[in-house]
């Protein structure tokens, strides 16, 4: 199937991580967690069960710097005037949406999303060590994480690095994690 954005022929579009028709793939297995590498950069590959990067090799804070930072996610969202900003101040931040049965309320609400794709208990942020990570807790419509080469649906409960910048589908759900100097 071709991506009506930008015209590549993929299972799941690399520019806006949407599920494509799967006809022209009709040997994947749709249970298998599947990453799909830009054809223009990897020829066309498909690699299967995707493993987390190591994350020693990330660094988004440095360790030790007097300077201060502001970590948010953007709602990446063409129909709004003003995008919607979620700031991620805590070690861990959760993405969902409300449980007021068990009074669980997210640090980042994507209730708004009209599709219903957004699982209570989503997603983790967590900072470690001036690092951040996305985890998916599960999540009925997955993480899939964009880094501008590949898309990566998300093994469920694995921590995955993220960079200034780094695109990030919950859901149907498209955000931008941002860090800026203050």
């Amino acid at each position: 199937m071709e991506c009506s954005k930008c015209h590549t022929k993929v299972l799941y579009c690399p520019c806006c991580g949407e599920k494509l028709s799967t006809t022209v793939f009709d040997e994947v297995d749709e249970d298998l967690e599947i990453t799909v590498i830009k054809p223009d950069i990897q020829k066309n590959q498909i690699s299967y069960n995707h493993p987390p990067v190591e994350s020693s090799s990330i660094e988004v804070l440095p360790k030790k710097t007097s300077l201060k930072y502001t970590v948010k996610l953007v709602l990446i969202d063409d129909s709004r005037k003003d995008p919607e900003v979620f700031f991620l101040d805590k070690d861990v931040n959760l993405i969902g949406r409300p449980d007021s049965a068990k009074n669980s309320y997210p640090d980042v609400d994507l209730s708004f999303d009209k599709e219903g794709t957004i699982s209570r208990y989503h997603a983790h942020i967590h900072k470690k060590e001036g690092n951040f990570f996305v985890e998916d807790l599960n999540s009925g419509n997955g993480t899939f994480l964009f880094d501008g080469n590949q898309l990566a649906k998300l093994i469920p409960r694995q921590l995955y690095p993220l960079k200034p910048r780094n695109r990030i589908r919950f859901g149907k759900v498209l955000m931008q994690f941002i860090v800026e100097q203050d």
